[in-house]
């Protein structure tokens, strides 16, 4: 019977996540190799429109089926979906969650270890699930960064070369410990599996110089980069200093004078008091200070004055009325009572007309 696209379409239908679902449909399209490039067309359909956990599933199909032929030798299949796999898988990563493109790129990591597509393929596959994780953050694609986008397939091909030199080597290393433990005891048996020996070990030996080579080219990538930041940097750094420069301007101040608040009157003024100068400010509505005598004993002692009679009181009163200047009689009268409490020291000096009063010298009138 002729295969028809119904039959195929009903077959990747009936696909599901069991492991011999997966096998047995991936044997079912490699019997029918004869009919690669309408099953892979029919699978692309599928990968399209399926959601994302059938996606999965079927690129984990294409997966067996790929590997399956290379290890039979059947190139037909692989030829068929190499033209698309860039372009099918990394549209299918971009539309399905996180969790599954984990999963997408272990998948992707398998084809490089095990070298199933061609470098070019893996390293533009690469770049394509890059972009899309770029896309989902709100970033720039590495298309429209030239740099970037170097940079990414240098490390893809250092992965690649990585991943392959690490296969050959398990392979030698488990083809000398045979050579070393179970020798042969036909010669010629032995000779053939040294010189398959030897020829892994040369193919190892490349492998581990092209993984050397695409690290340093990285490397050499990655100074580059380096080099650039580090100049943008300088340029960002110089650009802060013109801005810092701008501000000082407009705001009047000068970045290599320093004010100190000092009082210009202290250097050219002779009479100026540097005690004045630490005083402290006084409130404009305190009263005015007047300069009263300081006595200098601090601890004074009150006199003590008998209480004269009046008549002594009286004539006491007259003398030291007449004695006093005529002058300054009115004067002592128009003088104001200090506001600031200064007549309690005044008690101290000598009895003026006030201060007889406030002893009580003189009595009340």
């Amino acid at each position: 019977m002729a295969l028809t696209p119904e039959i195929v379409s009903a077959k990747l239908v009936t696909l599901n996540e069991t492991q011999e679902s997966i096998t047995g449909i991936a044997h079912w399209v490699i019997y029918h190799k004869r009919y690669a490039n309408e099953i892979i067309q029919l699978w692309l359909d599928s990968l399209r429109e399926a959601p994302s956990n059938k996606k999965l599933l079927l690129l984990y199909l294409i997966n067996e089926v790929v590997q399956q032929s290379r290890v039979k030798k059947i190139t037909d299949l692989i030829d068929a979906v190499a033209p698309f796999v860039v372009e099918a898988v990394s549209q299918a990563y971009a539309s399905v969650p996180s969790t599954i493109k984990t999963k997408i790129k272990y998948v992707y990591d398998v084809w490089c270890q095990r070298a199933i597509f061609s470098k070019k393929i893996l390293s533009d596959l690469q770049n394509k699930f890059m972009e899309a994780d770029y896309n989902r953050l709100g970033q720039p694609s590495a298309v429209d960064q030239p740099e970037w986008l170097s940079l990414s397939r240098r490390f893809v091909e250092a992965s690649i070369h990585a991943k392959s030199s690490a296969t050959t080597k398990s392979a030698v290393d488990v083809l000398y410990k045979s050579y070393r433990e179970k020798p042969s005891d036909d010669p010629e048996l032995n000779e053939k599996f040294k010189a398959q020996l030897v020829n892994a070990v040369s193919s190892c030996e490349r492998t581990h110089r092209l993984s050397v080579e695409s690290r340093l080219a990285l490397i050499s990538s990655l100074e580059t980069l380096l080099d650039n930041q580090r100049q943008h940097v300088q340029g960002e750094e110089a650009n802060i200093s013109e801005l810092t420069d701008i501000l000082t301007v407009i705001e009047g101040k000068s970045p290599s004078i320093k004010q100190t608040p000092v009082d210009a009157n202290t250097s050219t003024d002779p009479s100026y008091n540097s005690d004045d100068a630490y005083s402290p400010e006084v409130d404009s509505y305190s009263p005015p200070i007047d300069h009263a005598p300081y006595s200098a004993d601090l601890h004074p002692v009150e006199p003590t004055f008998s209480p004269l009679p009046p008549s002594v009181a009286s004539t006491h009163s007259e003398q030291n009325l007449s004695s006093e200047n005529p002058s300054n009689e009115n004067s002592g009268h128009e003088q104001k009572e200090p506001e600031d409490g200064s007549q309690t020291f005044q008690k101290e000096g000598s009895a003026s007309s006030e201060d007889s009063i406030a002893a009580g010298l003189y009595p009340d009138n």
